[in-house]
């Protein structure tokens, strides 16, 4: 399947050899070599299940993602993350770096809501940018039930 049509719009899939690349809601995303339109039915059934309300849908999505080393790395510390969130400083803490590049590399994650960037919020629980808009930030915290929770005990 090439997208999905959701609350927030349609989401558009891409994949690559080891699975899922880019789900993103525009269209206009750029893939690497290798990765092609769609995906294969377990991962478009894994966002079904999310906007059903199943938050954790995304734990057997192989993902076949595509960036630099630092990333990856960061991408990686946002799937372990589980349904809690979390500060680009505490998330720059864990992981030895400075907050900027932190943002930066979760800007730029291809797999919108699987890599939950959407749980990375100021370090006053306020919602900062989004690659797909704040209001579906809000929106995908609102319907995980996290608008609202507090950081204090939020570990990336």
């Amino acid at each position: 399947m090439n997208q999905l049509k959701t609350p927030l719009g349609t989401l558009h899939f891409w994949s690559g050899a080891r699975g899922l690349a880019a789900a993103q809601f525009e269209c206009e995303w750029q893939a690497p070599a290798g990765v092609r339109r769609g995906a294969d039915r377990g991962s478009v059934e894994a966002f079904e299940r999310y906007f059903a309300g199943e938050a954790l849908a995304f734990n057997d999505v192989d993902l076949d993602l595509h960036g630099s080393d630092y990333a990856r790395r960061v991408w990686a510390a946002l799937r372990e993350l589980g349904p809690k969130l979390t500060s680009y400083g505490t998330l720059a803490q864990a992981l030895d770096s400075a907050p900027r590049a932190i943002g930066r590399a979760v800007g730029a994650n291809p797999v919108l809501i699987a890599v939950p960037c959407h749980r990375v919020v100021g370090a006053r629980g306020e919602l900062r940018g989004y690659a797909a808009g704040l209001t579906r930030k809000r929106w995908l915290l609102t319907h995980e039930g996290r608008v609202g929770t507090s950081l204090r005990h939020a570990q990336p």
